[in-house]
């Protein structure tokens, strides 16, 4: 069982099994750790992991139950066996950041990669980028455009 945006379930149900975590310095566990606190669950069995594809391996062959973002599902090998169930509503989101060193020039093929990169997210997630493609795009401080 893994637990992602999808059909919702309560979590209290699955209190007693074996929570397949990651360690408390990782981002995902951060996200794992607020949404059992929201939903008052205090697991008495945890596994604690390094890596997130391992995770997920072990869920899809019934080892215990884990929290995953879709993108980390969607680019694992092994999920065939997997139940996808929401468990908090609104859903638990987070703030994506592009950052560089403050005041450093950026090449030539950096700008580019950010520009794909920009351009690639918007595609995908409209509602992310500050900018659409149809948008005018940030300039900078040359006078330039970002996206060319």
């Amino acid at each position: 069982m893994l637990f992602y945006l999808a059909q919702q379930v309560n979590l209290k149900l699955f209190e007693n099994e074996r929570f397949l975590l990651l360690n408390k310095s990782q981002s995902l566990r951060k996200y794992s750790s607020q949404v059992l606190k929201t939903c008052n669950v205090f697991p008495k069995n945890i596994f604690l992991l390094k890596k997130v594809f391992v995770m997920i391996n072990l869920v899809n062959v019934g080892y215990g139950v884990g929290f995953s973002l879709a993108g980390y599902i969607d680019r694992s090998a092994h999920s065939e066996n997997l139940r996808i169930f929401s468990v908090v509503n609104p859903p638990v989101t987070a703030t994506f950041y592009a950052v560089y060193k403050k005041g450093k020039h950026l090449t030539k093929a950096a700008l580019s990669l950010i520009d794909m990169v920009k351009m690639s997210i918007n595609e995908q997630f409209p509602f992310i980028c500050e900018y659409s493609v149809a948008a005018k795009p940030p300039v900078r401080k040359n006078g330039n455009h970002l996206s060319g």
